[in-house]
């Protein structure tokens, strides 16, 4: 039987400054786009993160810049949300379920807005 030792990994001083610069653009939540999108449960705010986090990926574009899961408090319970970019928040917002009448419209004014 082999032993491995691991050193802990340590951050250096411009991997957190670039983390913590990287968070500062996290100013919504996955929260407030489905309560402002009407989203109707839970399942459609996480199929909306899901193919929002599929299309940066598929873009090329950092996730971590984007989206950052965290974890609210309340007296009662432990819930899971999501700290987002403004483009994460739009993401999330279009990606709501086809049959959400805020989706549609959105989905609509925004190409109306970039072929007219």
């Amino acid at each position: 039987m082999e032993l491995i030792i691991a050193k802990p990994y340590y951050a250096s001083s411009t991997d957190t400054f670039a983390k913590i610069a990287q968070e500062l653009d996290l100013n919504y939540y996955a929260s407030e786009a489905a309560k402002e999108m009407e989203f109707v449960d839970l399942i459609e705010l996480e199929d909306a993160i899901k193919r929002s986090i599929e299309l940066l990926i598929q873009a090329k574009i950092p996730v971590e810049g984007n989206f950052k899961r965290i974890y609210t408090c309340s007296n009662k319970s432990v819930t899971l949300d999501w700290k987002l970019s403004i483009l994460g928040y739009l993401l999330v917002c279009l990606n709501g379920g086809s049959k959400n009448e805020k989706v549609a419209r959105m989905q609509i004014s925004i190409l109306k807005e970039y072929y007219m």
